[in-house]
């Protein structure tokens, strides 16, 4: 909420809900088109994303995000 009324990156939402579908909006965060975002399909999870929750069962869900983004970043990174 800004002074000049509800924003969301930066574009007004209320245009953004007149005007985009949720799957579009839903998407910009990922900066990916809306048919790359949502498939019919969903893709595996790799292996070690599996092993990375079952490590940090007991940890809380910041924690858990924090390590499976670094690992997703180490991935991205070794494909290019």
């Amino acid at each position: 909420m800004t002074q000049r009324g509800p924003y969301y990156r930066g574009r007004n939402a209320i245009d953004l809900a007149r005007t985009q579908s949720i799957e579009s909006i839903g998407g910009a965060p990922l900066d990916v088109s809306e048919s790359s975002a949502f498939v019919s399909a969903m893709p595996a999870v790799p292996a070690e994303f599996q092993a990375l929750q079952a490590l940090l069962k007991h940890t809380g869900s910041v924690d858990v995000c924090d390590c499976a983004f670094s690992l997703y970043r180490t991935r991205q990174s070794a494909r290019i």
